[in-house]
């Protein structure tokens, strides 16, 4: 596809410009009254503020005086805003600086997650007004809607079981209801992530929502119990325990040092715009501070991506998201024109 080389330039600029179509945990979205400069930084300021806790994983991240310091100073991590209506109303779309904002925080001894902290693989039971069901990866704006945005809120990543056939004769509800984690950690491990989170959501004789949690961290267990007068509620608070366990796992003060970096290869490409989708993609793995486009060819794209986390920690992170698989084993380091000892390749083909 010459096109590919033809439009280079016109791909580079369209992949670094930050969007907002698919949101990543460096995109906020807040309300606002309108479009004064005085209501853009009073959003700007809450923006940064959701930008906090979802760094820390924290809802009492402002609470912190070196962490509250940056709400007063919002420009310092924003990389682009803009308005959009929406069915809401006006919203300020928001995008910052993540890796600025880590490293500020790191520099100010504040502890944030870790950059390459897995998924949490959510079964989740639910006993609705006689009916029972479980939570799968189609719920959408359900249920597992609910799930995600309380975890999103606070910087945490959720993934649903697919519930097919294989799923559906490795675990039923009773097994998830009951609690019984064998089958459940048994039909886990295609999922490919340590962390297994098992829930249990009904309505007591009041008519309150009551759910039931079990963690499981590499086979270690901890449960705890949410509630609330509505199911969000309980959900939020249920999540809200899950972070409060994962923090003491995942999350410290950063070093600052993104010294290390990984080429890789991604091939498959039909477009400018599975380039514009696979920049993106890549710009969201767990533990990428920078992507830096270094060649396209037909088909082909390479990059160098800078990192916050181990290699081979981001090795694992590119292929959890289902975008890419890998291709080969990584190529033997070869020698640039000046006798420089270059990185592996590492090759991936699109998946979808």
């Amino acid at each position: 596809m010459p096109i590919l080389r033809l439009l280079l330039c016109c791909v580079l600029l369209l992949a670094a410009a930050p969007a907002f179509a698919q949101e990543s945990f460096h995109q906020i979205r807040v309300p606002v009254a309108d479009q004064s400069s005085e209501a853009r930084q009073a959003a700007l300021q809450e923006a940064m503020e959701q930008a906090l806790v979802r760094a820390t994983g924290r809802d009492d991240a402002v609470a912190d005086p070196a962490a509250a310091a940056f709400v007063e100073q919002p420009n310092r991590f924003v990389q682009l805003y803009r308005y959009e209506y929406t069915p809401r109303g006006l919203e300020l779309a928001v995008r910052i600086d993540a890796a600025g904002l880590r490293q500020a925080l790191g520099s100010a001894g504040v502890a944030v997650w870790s950059a390459d902290r897995p998924p949490v693989l959510v079964w989740l039971a639910v006993e609705q007004r006689g009916e029972r069901v479980l939570v799968g990866s189609d719920e959408g704006e359900g249920i597992g809607g609910l799930l995600n945005n309380a975890a999103r809120r606070r910087g945490l990543l959720l993934m649903f079981p697919l519930l097919d056939a294989e799923d559906r004769n490795a675990v039923g509800f009773s097994d998830v209801w009951g609690g019984f984690a064998a089958p459940v950690m048994r039909a886990s491990q295609r999922y490919a992530t340590p962390v297994v989170l098992i829930g249990r959501v009904n309505t007591d004789v009041a008519g309150d929502w009551r759910a039931r949690w079990q963690l499981y961290v590499d086979q270690r267990e901890q449960s705890w119990i949410s509630t609330g007068g509505g199911l969000n509620e309980a959900l939020d608070q249920g999540i809200a325990g899950l972070g409060e366990r994962l923090l003491a796992l995942y999350a410290g003060v950063p070093s600052g040092d993104s010294s290390e970096s990984l080429r890789v290869q991604v091939d498959g490409l039909r477009g400018v715009r599975d380039y514009v989708r696979l920049e993106r993609y890549l710009r969201d793995v767990a533990g990428v501070t920078q992507v830096m486009p270094l060649r396209l060819e037909d088909g082909s794209a390479a990059f160098e991506l800078r990192l916050s986390a181990a290699p081979d920690r981001v090795q694992r992170a590119l292929t959890a998201g289902g975008l890419l698989r890998p291709q080969e084993e990584p190529r033997p380091p070869r020698l640039s024109g000046e006798g420089v000892e270059l990185q592996p390749e590492f090759r991936y083909r699109l998946a979808l």
